[in-house]
């Protein structure tokens, strides 16, 4: 499952509206073989968004089911736009669970030939 990481925090707050559909979705979230979180990072997580990734990349590591983050952000990054007391753990969690691959930037004098 794909998902947009901003539009995470928004469709956990309108799933939260008393319509119980939330509990649903974040077990979807859990148990979906493959979770694609794209740009991880970009706003700065209010407290509920960070629970709720949190514990979804926990039970995703204890269940070996894999998770996909993008990011443009270094874990001091990511860090600083979290509470102090989540921070930490969730980077730790990432770095463990998950394999980093850095991709260069484009030399644009080099677009279109293959070499970076």
């Amino acid at each position: 499952r794909y998902l947009k990481a901003h539009y995470f925090g928004i469709e956990a707050v309108e799933r939260q509206t008393g319509d119980h559909s939330f509990g649903k979705w974040y077990r979807s979230l859990v148990n979906v073989p493959l979770l694609f979180i794209d740009d991880l990072g970009k706003n700065r997580f209010s407290e509920a968004v960070e629970s709720h990734l949190f514990g979804i990349l926990d039970e995703r590591s204890e269940n070996n089911r894999p998770v996909i983050f993008t990011t443009n952000s270094t874990g001091s990054d990511l860090a600083a736009r979290m509470s102090s007391d989540r921070a930490e753990a969730f980077i730790r969690r990432i770095r463990e669970y998950c394999d980093q691959v850095v991709f260069a930037p484009m030399d644009p004098s080099t677009s279109g030939t293959g070499r970076r």
